[in-house]
């Protein structure tokens, strides 16, 4: 390029910078911006309020218009106007090109905008295509996650990780911060009361028992509510209720001095998550029974007291503390026999505990189910209906039977056929049959 035609760019640039540097433009200009950016393009109009005399001078030099404008009035410019001016005008430049000289790069919003909603429907679908968003029970959960701002990438990351915490549920027998370490990207505090994530599961766990998820959850329900789920908050906070637990006579620890002690008295015992893995517990016996609800270890203990066989209370979901009770028993190689309300979550409570080696439904039949309503209504049971005292129960008959509107028989209806169970004041078969 030769000297003159640098000179000539050059002015013309000074040209423009001094025009559309000019007071009376300002806000012209600006108004102009802000409508294109918003309409990424020519489109709308620039309005501009109570011009000054100094604005309505511009404009009317810019524009020619046939009715002037006047300083007090409003101005409505629509921006194609405003471009072809400025492109007949000395500068011989268009309203783009203005915008960017007098005031820096544009956005084009709504290609942003399109761009952000393509980056949401990805994370979200990224959500839905893990195999834990695909279950039912969590559909007000995903509804609510959503809502809260769930299509934004970031959460939508922190919603699938809230998936791969739920899908690891319930546990058996696991620390909240090692399931955090183990599922949420190693950081042992992320599922803590307060933390974003941890909130979010805790919604989830609400949703997956029937509650809402805006539910609010004071400390000690927030603690049983993982509980509920195999995790445990703490060592303290974790425990279990236990009668007739006997340890091996090689034990010398304080914890086996405690079950002696509770054994002699016939008297309930709770034992915490913390005493339980600092002390080796090691078990004596044939049979270990567990119930659902504390008010059958309370009737067993003013019935039967020290006669009582083994027997813990799982308190709903079987807790951590819970877990470690079970593990001593099947190392000791005793039978487990489980029982619970008849109810949904009693089911799941059996069927959990079921799996392990050695254990199975304790007068859980789809039998015994139909025996207790009987006797709670005073009807009679037909022959071969009850499951009877050895009957192996059938807790997928039960769940059927539940799930089709049967009502729910509580634990504490059927105690005295439990108490019957567990009086070792009998004689039982060394094989048991639940």
């Amino acid at each position: 390029m030769s000297v003159a035609a640098q000179r000539s760019d050059q002015d013309r640039e000074g040209l423009v910078a001094s025009y559309l540097g000019r007071p009376g433009l300002r806000r012209l200009l600006a108004a102009a911006r802000e409508r294109f950016e918003a309409n990424g393009g020519l489109g709308g109009m620039a309005v501009i309020a109570d011009l000054d005399a100094t604005e309505a001078h511009e404009l009317n030099g810019l524009l020619s218009r046939r009715r002037p404008f006047a300083a007090g009035g409003d101005a409505r410019v629509r921006l194609v106007e405003l471009d072809e001016r400025l492109r007949g005008s000395r500068l011989a430049l268009g309203l783009e090109d203005a915008l960017r000289l007098a005031s820096g790069p544009l956005e084009d919003r709504p290609a942003a905008r399109a761009e952000r909603r393509g980056e949401r429907d990805r994370a979200w679908a990224d959500v839905l295509a893990h195999p834990e968003a695909a279950r039912p029970e969590l559909a007000p959960w995903l509804e609510h996650a959503r809502r809260g701002g769930g299509a934004a990438p970031a959460r939508a990351r922190q919603i699938r990780t809230a998936l791969e915490v739920v899908a690891g549920l319930p546990a058996a027998g696991l620390e909240l911060a090692r399931l955090a370490a183990l599922r949420a990207g190693g950081d042992a505090h992320a599922l803590d009361r307060e933390r974003p994530l941890g909130r979010l599961v805790t919604a989830a766990l609400l949703v997956l028992e029937g509650r809402s998820a805006h539910e609010p959850v004071e400390a000690s329900e927030w603690r049983a509510l993982w509980g509920r789920f195999g995790v445990s908050c703490d060592e303290l906070s974790c425990t279990v209720l236990a009668l007739g637990l006997r340890p091996h006579r090689r034990g010398r620890g304080p914890l086996a001095r405690r079950l002696r002690a509770a054994h002699r008295q016939g008297e309930p015992v709770v034992l915490t998550l913390r005493e339980l893995r600092r002390n080796q517990l090691e078990l004596l016996g044939e049979a270990l029974y567990v119930c659902e609800n504390p008010a059958v270890v309370a009737a067993a203990a003013e019935a039967l007291g020290r006669r009582c066989r083994p027997l813990v209370c799982s308190a709903g979901w079987p807790s951590t503390a819970v877990a470690v009770v079970l593990d001593a028993a099947e190392r000791a190689g005793m039978a487990i026999g489980v029982h619970a309300d008849f109810d949904a979550a009693g089911v799941r409570i059996v069927e959990r505990i079921s799996a392990r080696p050695g254990a199975s439904p304790w007068r859980f039949g789809l039998g015994d189910y139909r025996a207790a309503v009987a006797r709670r209504d005073g009807s009679v049971t037909r022959p071969g209906e009850s499951g009877g005292r050895g009957a192996i129960g059938s807790p997928h008959s039960l769940e059927a039977a539940l799930s089709s509107g049967a009502p729910p028989v509580n634990e504490e209806a059927v105690v005295d056929d439990l108490l019957r169970d567990l009086d070792g004041g009998t004689r039982r078969s060394r094989h048991h049959r639940w």
